[in-house]
């Protein structure tokens, strides 16, 4: 079993890097948008003084380095990004963030995904 949740968070994260770098690539080719403004805000990850750091938009968290195992993940979608984005922002300010909205949508579960994130 774990081994198959090693391959499956694999592939959700492969196949959401393959949709950023074609989105990235279409956006170069038809100059509709700033490349470099869609790249700031994907969630980026950097190695800087023997430590990692994750970064979304102007946010920078040191990765705390603690393996929690091979959960299981979800699928990084829009608006999971937005939420993502969102809760760096108020991360960032020391401010805290909450979701709100109908019930079995995925809150908890977003919110989870952005703590092991970081």
């Amino acid at each position: 079993p774990s081994q198959r949740n090693t391959v499956q968070n694999l592939l959700v994260m492969d196949v959401h890097n393959r949709d950023i770098v074609s989105h990235l690539s279409n956006l170069s080719t038809k100059s509709q948008s700033d490349p470099a403004n869609e790249w700031i805000s994907q969630i980026r990850h950097s190695w800087e003084d023997n430590s990692l750091f994750i970064r979304i938009g102007t946010f920078s968290f040191k990765h705390g380095s603690e393996y929690t195992g091979s959960n299981s993940r979800i699928a990084i979608t829009n608006t999971t990004k937005r939420v993502f984005s969102s809760m760096a922002l108020a991360l960032n300010s020391g401010s805290g963030a909450s979701c709100f909205g109908p019930a079995a949508v995925g809150k908890t579960e977003t919110v989870r995904e952005f703590s092991k994130l970081l």
